[in-house]
């Protein structure tokens, strides 16, 4: 036998043997001495008195002293072998991990199973996902996870009332070993399931267990205003988070690289630089305009007081940065990267000096390409990087790629280009384009991943500016132009899109033009490659303690401060631009040959909408380009898919499958008919039909609420869609509205603009928003559920089952939470038996009225002790108030 006792001094709890009371003992968390009990307590646990025994009252310091200094050394020694390694997650969580195992158990004992259970649940948060190594403590934990089912069983068993003994509302619950013939618990269809059967996610037999009774009878969920937006959740595998990043991650490495580079700042310039006046030309404007526009792309991707853009801070590093020199020395470079940054305010202070740097771009301009310095200057010897002069006509790549954006940063704000540089632009890297579809820097130099980007990047800008109004209106072409096309599919071969820390001490330079190739062409994948989720994983594995980023060449780390700055300016720019929310996902389906799939007669439809949501929400928005080959789970970045064409799209029976599973799990289908296509139209309503067979394709009504979630339109276009009653399934537009979108006819065509931006609010919000890998997922526990409870879902002549994985994410949250596994069993009204299950639940959006036969059933079910759950979906006011007119015939 054992007791329990707790110190009066530090509050530990401690277990000793029956042989110990009466005893002299001591506290092993504090060291005080004291007496146990003698006999066992009448409250739930003792204390040790905090008296220690008498002793002489001479000094023993000398002696305790030297005991205690003997004691440290050896304790030191026999700890050198151990702190000279680095510690794990084991060693720096050991103690937290056994104090609640033990403020847990200690709190079991005395009968405190709520707080025991709040301490166990505090426990399985700590320890989720990490890998044990110590035996001895996977064995507590795993101890720990049982002891914590053995207290949830036992809340549940003292749930009943106490005027019902002889039945519990534990009776309800199933071991684990219950036969498969008798019951199945919630199924998750896989999005590879055949699609020649409708999809059920929601499988289950019956078996009766013995009746509980509890209280109270019935329970209705508060109704929320009528209006459901769109939540997209997806239930997928476990994956293991040591093989990923989190959004939270990459938050906090910006916060440290952030915090890293503001350090580096003295009243507003970088250490050791000089501004008006000073003689180290180009080169300190280029890295100081790079570490500001670095620091303001930040400042969109986390908060930091710090990074305000009306702040002092900020202010004064412009101030300061429009004054710097940039007339000798890699000039292209400190203009461009200057442009960038003064651009990225458009505050009116800035626009002469950002309109003077655009200009001298301009004229520097050799045919759409760029040198270090302007053409007149051409006379002047200038070496380049590797102490060569430049190439013919005197440019290289990589002048090349900035000249064109600090001219590209004055043009989005309104800074007048000439059209013929777009096309000087566009014929230069057309031109010096490698057969294998890659750039190289300059003459016969091989090809490099940086240089690729740069080409591929370019000549999206180039696009984006080219007047192509004549061609918009036809359909069925390719959505990139030859060299595009072949630069992309380099990309998309292999590992070339990741294999940036081959290149030495340019990754960070390379890294931020694979993610600007990446965020102008939408593709969340180059390839198998999710590139942003990958390299960020490999980006975040570099960061130095300090916050930077360091040069490594050769497997060795170089410690210049410039090039920490340079590589930490690259690594913010890359993180922070890369991390934003994701306006839509557009779908892309190639099909083949024979069959072609035109996901793209309008390549910028959803970049321009996302470039005019991102100013009119004031939040920088990205947009993405998803593959109706990948899974399911791959489109969660955002609640809205997108799917365009003049033609039927070439799907398999699969791919509808994983359509009904997008929507089923909350997501919203936005289709659109380009060229007004009635083929297209055809296809959307057999779609309908597919993802939705219960409810009709119908035209949405000028007030509904998605016409006004942020602008309320003048001229609601005609829209229909398919609503399950709470929200909107599919949203189609079949007349065109994207070749306003590809033309960027904001300023005519304003209420098309205000459209796109209503419906993704109505998708998402307009606060909030979830940035890029912030996946709205619910992992399945890995471990198997010990136990089960059982819940009826009731079936009636109505809108039953609105959402159907809805209570899929609730049995997930209930197994995560509580270890206790869910049945789920459908059952008509009529057929409602105590028997089965405890709880019954009743949803549904629309008016409807009961027969005799189910009213007694509910009748009957509540008065022998079962719960019956209503909630309204969607807050409806129809059902709600079929509920007020029910509830008095049952009572």
């Amino acid at each position: 036998m054992t007791f329990a006792i707790r110190c009066r001094t530090c509050g530990k709890p401690q277990i000793l043997p029956d042989s110990e009371r009466g005893q002299q003992i001591v506290c092993r968390a504090c060291g005080v001495r004291g007496l146990a009990p003698t006999a066992p307590p009448a409250a739930p646990s003792s204390t040790i008195p905090l008296a220690a025994s008498p002793g002489p009252h001479h000094s023993r310091w000398p002696i305790v002293l030297f005991i205690l200094a003997g004691v440290i050394a050896t304790a030191l020694i026999a700890a050198l072998p151990f702190l000279m390694h680095r510690k794990t997650w084991e060693d720096t969580h050991r103690a937290q991990i056994i104090a609640l195992k033990t403020e847990a158990a200690s709190l079991a004992h005395d009968r405190k199973n709520h707080e025991a259970f709040d301490r166990y649940r505090k426990l399985e948060d700590l320890v989720e996902g990490q890998t044990f190594h110590d035996p001895n403590l996977r064995t507590l934990v795993d101890q720990a996870h049982e002891d914590r089912g053995r207290i949830y069983r036992a809340l549940l068993a003292t749930a009943k009332p106490a005027s019902r003994p002889t039945t519990q509302l534990a009776s309800a619950i199933r071991p684990a070993t219950t036969p498969a013939t008798q019951r199945t618990t919630v199924v998750i269809v896989p999005t590879t399931a055949p699609a020649t059967a409708p999809i059920n996610p929601l499988d289950t037999a019956a078996a009766p267990p013995s009746r509980p009774a509890t209280a109270p009878a019935v329970a209705v969920a508060a109704a929320p205003p009528h209006y459901a937006k769109p939540i997209l959740h997806i239930v997928k595998p476990a994956t293991a988070p040591s093989t990923e990043v989190t959004d939270e991650q990459i938050g906090q490495a910006i916060e440290k690289g952030a915090d890293y580079l503001l350090q580096q700042f003295d009243k507003g310039i970088l250490k050791g630089m000089r501004g008006a006046g000073s003689d180290a030309g180009a080169f300190n404007t280029g890295l100081d305009a790079l570490c500001v526009y670095a620091l303001l792309q930040a400042s969109q991707a986390i908060h930091d007081d710090r990074l305000n853009p009306r702040g002092e801070n900020i202010r004064l590093m412009l101030s300061i940065l429009k004054q710097m020199p940039a007339s000798f020395g890699p000039v292209t470079y400190a203009r461009s990267l200057r442009a960038a940054a003064l651009a990225f305010l458009d505050r009116p202070e800035d626009r002469r000096a950002l309109d003077t740097d655009v200009q001298f771009l301009l004229k520097s301009a050799n045919r759409g390409a760029f040198s270090y310095r302007k053409l007149a200057d051409m006379g002047k010897a200038f070496l380049n990087d590797d102490g060569e002069t430049q190439g013919e006509g005197g440019w290289d790549n990589s002048n090349s790629q900035y000249g064109l954006l600090g001219v590209w940063a004055g043009a989005e704000v309104g800074i007048e280009v000439p059209p013929t540089f777009w096309a000087e632009v566009q014929n230069h890297w057309t031109q010096c384009m490698r057969e294998d579809g890659q750039w190289n820097y300059l003459g016969k130099r091989p090809p490099t991943l940086s240089m690729t980007a740069a080409g591929i990047a370019s000549l999206f800008v180039a696009q984006d500016y080219l007047d192509s109004s004549d061609t918009l209106d036809h359909v069925g072409q390719p959505p990139f132009s030859k060299p595009l096309e072949m630069g992309l599919h380099y990309l998309e071969n292999s590992n070339h899109a990741i294999d940036v820390w081959e290149a030495g001490w340019r990754t960070g330079y390379t890294l931020y033009g694979v993610e600007r190739v990446g965020l102008a062409s939408g593709f969340k994948y180059f390839g198998k490659h999710d590139w942003y989720r990958e390299l960020a994983k490999s980006l975040l594995a570099r960061q130095q303690p300090n916050g930077a980023w360091p040069v490594i060449e050769n497997g060795q780390i170089l410690a210049a401060r410039q090039n920490n700055l340079v590589e930490t300016a690259y690594s913010l720019l890359f993180l922070s631009r890369g991390r934003h929310p994701i306006f839509m996902n557009k779908l892309r389906f190639d099909g083949d040959e024979a069959t072609p799939g035109y996901w793209s007669n309008r390549p910028r439809d959803i970049a321009n909408l996302a470039r005019f949501a991102s100013h009119e929400l004031e939040r920088p928005l990205n947009w993405q380009v998803v593959s109706i080959d990948r899974d399911v789970a791959d489109w969660s970045d955002c609640p809205v898919l997108y799917i365009a064409s003049h033609m039927p799209p070439p799907l398999k029976p699969a791919d509808y499958v994983k359509l009904k599973s997008f929507v089923d799990a909350g997501g919203l289908i936005f289709t659109h008919a380009d060229a007004s296509s009635d083929q297209f139209n055809a296809w959307v309503a057999d779609l309908a039909k597919k993802i939705a067979p219960d409810y009709p394709l119908a035209d949405i009504p000028p007030d509904h609420p998605m016409f006004s979630s942020m602008y309320p339109l003048q001229n609601t276009p005609h829209i229909t869609g398919v609503s399950n009653g709470v929200r909107l399934l599919l949203v189609n537009s079949p007349e065109d509205l994207s070749t306003q979108w590809q033309r960027r006819s904001e300023k005519t065509q304003r209420g098309t603009f205000q459209f796109g931006v209503n419906l993704f609010v109505y998708a998402a919000g307009k606060s909030n928003l979830r940035n890029r890998i912030s996946e709205p997922t619910l992992t399945p526990t890995p471990r198997p559920s010990a136990e089960h409870a059982d819940l009826i879902q009731l079936r009636y002549n109505g809108n039953w089952n609105p959402e159907p994985y809805a209570i899929v994410r609730f049995s997930q949250y209930l197994q995560a939470q509580t270890s206790l596994g869910l049945n789920i069993l459908t059952r008509d009204i009529k057929d409602l038996n105590i028997e089965e299950a405890p709880i019954a639940h009743l949803t549904g959006t629309a008016a409807f009225k009961l027969t005799e036969e189910e009213t007694k059933a509910l009748k009957s079910y509540v008065s022998h002790g079962g719960i019956l759950l209503i909630d309204s979906a969607g807050g409806s006011p129809q059902f709600t108030q079929s509920i007020r007119t029910l509830l008095p015939t049952l009572f």
